[in-house]
C-alpha cells in the first residue's frame, strides 16, 4: 500500500492515519479545506466499494482516517482493478461522470448567480459534486499501486526508452489550468487590441480569470480595467501549451499493446487499464479548472452574503440561504 499517493501523505498514529492538507496545498479558505476533507468521505463511493471509513476533523484542515477501514478499502480496489476488466469501465464511468456533474453544478448555479441567489439544493449539489470529483482523484492512485507500470515498462524496452514510453502514455491531452489561462490571454489580448472591444475583458475575466491561483481571494486578472492596462503592455502570462500530446499517447499505447500484457492481464484487460490511466490525467486536469471554477463561484455567493471569504464554512453557509 506505500504507493498510495494520499498515504504517502498520511502520518501514521496509533489505529489512524492523518492527513494535513493545510501542510499539503495552499489554501487559505475554510470551504476550500472542506473540499479536500469531505472527499476522503466519498472514496467508497468514487471506487464502488461498500464499508464505512471514519474521517474526523482534528482541526481546520486536518483529518484522521482509521487506518483498517480504509486501507482495506483501497486493498480492495486494487484486487478488482487487477482482475475485472468490467470494474475498470465503471472507473472511467466515474472519472466521467464526476467532471460532468461537476460542470453541470457549476453552470446551475452561475446561472442562478446571475438572477440572484442560488437555492440551497444547488449549492449543496455543487459542494457535492467537487468533493466526489476530488475523490475520483484516488482512482489513479489505485492504478498505480495495483500494478507498477514504469517498473515493468523499463523491464522490458530498458530505462531510458521505459522512462519516455511511459511519460508519452500519460501525457495529458487537455490544457492544464496554467496553460489554458496562457493560451487564453493570448487569444483575447490579440483580438481586444484589434478590436477594442471592452466586452472581451469581461468575458476573460469571468471564463478564465480564476486560473491565477488556489486563492478565494479575487485574481487581479478578474478585474477588466487591470486586463485592459495588461492587454495594451508586453507583459503576458508564461506557459507553453503542449502540442502533440494525443499523437505521442495513441503511438506510446500502440506500442504497449505490441509489448504483450504482463502476467495476470488478457490484452484486453491491459489496454483498458492503461486508457483508463489516461483517462486519470486528463481527469486530473479538468478538475483543476472546474474546482478553481467552483471555489470562484463559492467567493461570489459568500461574498454576495457579507460573510468572510477565509472562515465561512459550508455548514455557516447553508445555515444562511
Amino acid at each position: 500500500m506505500e504507493n498510495i499517493h494520499l498515504y504517502n501523505l498520511a502520518v501514521p498514529f496509533k489505529k489512524y492515519l492523518v492527513i494535513d492538507f493545510n501542510y499539503v496545498y495552499s489554501i487559505d479558505a475554510r470551504i476550500h479545506q472542506q473540499f479536500y476533507v469531505w472527499s476522503i468521505k466519498k472514496h467508497g463511493q468514487v471506487l464502488g466499494i461498500k464499508g464505512r471509513v471514519g474521517v474526523k476533523e482534528y482541526k481546520p484542515g486536518v483529518v484522521y482516517i482509521e487506518a483498517r477501514p480504509w486501507l482495506t478499502l483501497l486493498k480492495r480496489s486494487m484486487e478488482l482493478v487487477r482482475s475485472s476488466p468490467s470494474y475498470l469501465i465503471f472507473l472511467r464511468s466515474m472519472l466521467i461522470r464526476t467532471i460532468r456533474d461537476l460542470r453541470a453544478a457549476n453552470l446551475s448555479v452561475e446561472r442562478e448567480l446571475l438572477r440572484g441567489r442560488p437555492s440551497k439544493k444547488r449549492i449543496s449539489k455543487l459542494f457535492h459534486s467537487v468533493c466526489r470529483c476530488i475523490a475520483a482523484a484516488i482512482i489513479s492512485d489505485v492504478l498505480h499501486a495495483s500494478f507498477q507500470l514504469l517498473k515493468w515498462t523499463k523491464e522490458k524496452v530498458g530505462e531510458e526508452d521505459g522512462t519516455r514510453l511511459y511519460l508519452d502514455l500519460l501525457s495529458p491531452s487537455v490544457e492544464s489550468h496554467y496553460t489554458l489561462l496562457s493560451s487564453a490571454e493570448m487569444k483575447y489580448r490579440e483580438r481586444f487590441l484589434k478590436t477594442k472591444d471592452e466586452r472581451l475583458l469581461k468575458e476573460f475575466a469571468w471564463k478564465y480569470g480564476f486560473l491565477h491561483g488556489f486563492s478565494i481571494h479575487r485574481s487581479p486578472l478578474e478585474d477588466p480595467s487591470y486586463l485592459k492596462r495588461r492587454f495594451s503592455s508586453r507583459k503576458m502570462i508564461r506557459g507553453k501549451v503542449p502540442s502533440g500530446a494525443k499523437v505521442r499517447r495513441q503511438a506510446a499505447l500502440e506500442k504497449y499493446y505490441l509489448l504483450g500484457p504482463p502476467k495476470g492481464f488478457t490484452s484486453l484487460h491491459f489496454i483498458i487499464f492503461l486508457r483508463t490511466l489516461q483517462l486519470c490525467v486528463d481527469h486530473e486536469e479538468l478538475r483543476h479548472y472546474w474546482q478553481l471554477r467552483t471555489l470562484r463561484n463559492f467567493r461570489e455567493l459568500i461574498s454576495s452574503l457579507d460573510l468572510d471569504l477565509e472562515r465561512t464554512s459550508f455548514e455557516e453557509l447553508m445555515e444562511v440561504v
